[in-house]
């Protein structure tokens, strides 16, 4: 079974593999503790991320830093 998300943390829960896009193109796939990992999310995405896990599922769980607003 194949699903699209765009919720990381639900992906994370849910799915044993998982897929990274960016770019246009594929930027890792594996398990979710392999995927999720700050420095593939920054190339994704542009932005710092963290990445713990989540003292229940215990699978990992992403947190973004976004841009400021001050000038």
């Amino acid at each position: 079974m194949a699903m699209a998300l765009h919720d990381l943390n639900l992906a994370s829960r849910f799915s044993d593999r998982l897929l990274l896009l960016g770019q246009g193109r594929v930027l890792a796939q594996g398990r979710p503790e392999e995927v999720l990992v700050p420095e593939l999310l920054e190339q994704a995405f542009g932005v710092t991320s963290w990445v713990f896990i989540h003292p229940v599922t215990g699978r990992p769980w992403v947190e973004f830093s976004l841009p400021s607003a001050d000038p």
